[in-house]
């Protein structure tokens, strides 16, 4: 469990939301974020561990054998922020908007 309020949230919620996906699995949720800038995928690591999660690194290649890198973690705080972006972050007074 790790504070929303927090910047790395943001980070993590902006990052998964354009370059990612979450899915259910087994005894909980995960979020993957799929890029091949080497800072970003720092960032969202550093982010990840500050806020005590692992981020497993995984080297793919796209369909088109472009090779990238998957991050993934495991947190079912950050799944419902991501199925409730709405509610959360649109609907929002804007000054939340802009903090996010």
């Amino acid at each position: 469990m790790f504070d929303v309020r927090q910047p790395e949230v943001g980070l993590i919620l902006g990052l998964i939301l354009s370059d990612g996906d979450e899915h259910p699995c087994h005894g909980g949720y995960r979020e993957n974020f799929y890029n091949t800038d080497p800072t970003l995928l720092i960032e969202f690591s550093q982010a990840a561990k500050n806020l005590g999660h692992k981020a497993w690194r995984r080297q793919r290649l796209s369909q088109l054998q472009v090779p990238y890198t998957e991050l993934e973690i495991k947190s079912t705080l950050a799944y419902l922020l991501l199925k409730r972006y709405d509610e959360f972050i649109v609907k929002a007074p804007s000054q939340v908007q802009l903090a996010f």
